[in-house]
């Protein structure tokens, strides 16, 4: 956003481009499940079942493929389910840290 607190178009087109350029699963040929095998931490994947701005499907084969935590943020509130369900969500992540590194 600009820094007025505007709207700066040429940000969000550089945010777009990052997103589409960015592949988690690119040094294993577009593989998930590979990709996940890699990962050493705790995941927690937090996200809209109907998020019509991010698709969750990619993000949830990798989370359920690395063993992350999932929870679904059902609602009305779709791509902005993280402020909607704000409270809850705080709440997750307080038990998902608290339950420290080797946790499962």
């Amino acid at each position: 956003h600009a820094p007025d607190g505007g709207f700066d178009a040429n940000d969000h087109i550089r945010q777009v481009e990052a997103m589409l350029r960015h592949d988690v699963a690119r040094a294993d040929g577009g593989d998930l499940v590979k990709a996940a095998a890699r990962v050493k931490a705790r995941l927690l994947f937090a996200y809209h079942p109907d998020d019509r701005v991010v698709r969750p499907e990619p993000g949830l084969e990798f989370a359920k493929a690395a063993g992350a935590t999932i929870v679904a943020l059902p609602g009305d509130c779709g791509h902005a389910a993280y402020a909607c369900e704000k409270t809850r969500l705080a709440d997750v992540i307080r038990k998902f840290l608290a339950a420290g590194p080797t946790a499962p």
